[in-house]
């Protein structure tokens, strides 16, 4: 941006997200990505998935933010199935995360496109300053 972006308010990550019949966890977390390369956490959240096989709208709740992100900078959406050790691991089964005694590999999809996952955030409107 050429300008300075102004986010304020509720942040979610509304994801379509395909995946097996154990569930999963959904973790989204937005970046602000310096000229550099530098990325540094905005705001995060995680989803826990259906235990049934098929597609799913997963509405990850990233909280609210007030950020401004200055000229030069970009926004990045990072997704994946874990975070750890910030949210407990999912295991792969339909075990309860914490008392699970193994774990195993699950497949997560993320579907992208118009009409599938999307990053819905608000913008301050009018000028602004440094």
């Amino acid at each position: 941006a050429r300008v300075p972006l102004d986010l304020a308010g509720p942040v979610v990550a509304d994801l379509v997200v395909v995946g097996g019949a154990t569930g999963g966890h959904v973790v989204a977390k937005l970046c602000d990505v310096y000229p550099d390369g530098e990325a540094r956490r905005i705001a995060d959240g995680a989803f826990r998935l259906p235990q049934a096989a098929g597609t799913h709208r997963a509405a990850v709740d990233l909280g609210s933010t007030g950020y401004r992100v200055r000229p030069g900078h970009r926004l990045r959406l990072e997704v994946a199935s874990s975070a750890f050790p910030r949210y407990i691991p999912h295991p792969g089964t339909t075990a309860d995360p914490w008392d699970a005694a193994r774990t195993r590999p699950i497949e997560l999809a993320l579907q992208t496109g118009p009409d599938a996952s999307a990053l819905v955030l608000s913008v301050l409107d009018g000028p602004t300053s440094s």
